[in-house]
């Protein structure tokens, strides 16, 4: 039997290419960002969601609507402004921090002939990011670059899939599936459950200047043995004797 030739992907098609901003006024500052920040390497986290068509009827265009969608990802970005925000460099000492600016998070709709099954598990590869995670130009410098960029795409099966990439700087693990909950909810017409916080410097920022508050005994010398010590001094004033 000759090797059955792997499926080449192709293009997805590109609907429409917006930016969400936030629904209401936000605050506009800036957000000290920890040592801790900006050590992450990045610049984006990936992440993929999967949907399944509900019923056999593919042409069933209420399936996670987009308008809904964006509507409710403008209220979402309303208390967690930080990521309608980008990223610049302070004034005072260049360090990188967030610019709450409400220049909002870019949402994509697009479509592809492909089907769910020809994806199988959805092990990752760089054909299936490129199709289903949105990307920006990251030569433009960081005023220029959303800290969160999502991307729904419709299948021919009926299937979509929503693809985010997200800074991590603006938030961790737990902070983006916060915001997705929370998203999840607007988007059902609920109330927002848990607010967010994003205050770092009460908990993150270092003493000025450094200095060790706590005795960290694995740094100690080690200590030596009294009776060794004693054994030791004894036979040598045997031998001066």
């Amino acid at each position: 039997k000759k090797p059955r030739k792997k499926k080449r992907m192709s293009n997805k098609i590109i609907k429409q290419w917006s930016m969400a901003r936030p629904a209401e006024e936000t605050p506009t500052k800036s957000i000290w960002l920890s040592s801790l920040d900006l050590t992450v390497l990045g610049p984006h986290i990936c992440t993929l969601y999967v949907y399944h068509p509900e019923n056999s009827n593919t042409n069933n265009c209420n399936f996670l609507d987009a308008t809904i969608l964006k509507e409710s990802l403008s209220r979402a970005l309303v208390p967690f402004y930080p990521m309608a925000g980008r990223l610049k460099e302070a004034d005072h000492n260049g360090r990188l921090e967030i610019d709450c600016n409400g220049e909002g998070a870019l949402f994509v709709e697009a479509e592809t002939m492909h089907s769910l099954v020809d994806f199988g598990d959805f092990k990752p590869s760089l054909e299936l990011t490129r199709l289903v995670i949105p990307t920006c130009d990251y030569s433009k410098g960081h005023a220029l670059i959303p800290l969160l960029m999502v991307q729904l795409t419709r299948f021919r099966c009926g299937g979509v899939t929503l693809g985010f990439a997200q800074h991590h700087r603006v938030a961790d693990g737990l902070g983006h599936l916060h915001f997705i909950n929370s998203w999840a909810r607007l988007a059902r017409g609920l109330d927002l459950e848990v607010a967010p916080l994003h205050e770092r410097n009460p908990h993150l920022v270092p003493r000025n200047p450094t200095q060790v508050m706590f005795q960290h005994f694995e740094y100690d010398p080690p200590k030596r043995s009294p009776g060794n010590h004693n054994f030791i001094l004894q036979d040598h004033k045997r031998q001066i004797g």
